[in-house]
């Protein structure tokens, strides 16, 4: 398990402040590994401290799994924030 906060004191303030990329989460509504609403947070943080985060959940019953079993679900989006880039 890797915290990127552990450089700047476990503050997630200082981390998440110092993402200058732009920023694209992709979420399954199942995953009980990575949770969208756990990630929904870390966007909403992000994009509060002058980020550019953006989050798509996708709906599928295979949860983490289906990151890999079914991109073509979240490939639109995934062209959509590169055509942006």
């Amino acid at each position: 398990n890797h915290d990127v906060s552990r450089d700047y004191d476990y503050d997630t303030d200082a981390t998440f402040s110092r993402i200058k990329a732009k920023v694209l989460a992709i979420t399954c509504d199942d995953d009980l590994i990575h949770p969208s609403n756990f990630v929904a947070k870390y966007i909403e943080k992000i994009n509060s401290l002058g980020g550019n985060a953006k989050h798509f959940t996708y709906k599928s019953d295979l949860g983490h799994m289906s990151g890999i079993l079914c991109g073509e679900i979240f490939s639109e989006s995934i062209k959509e924030f590169l055509t942006q880039l």
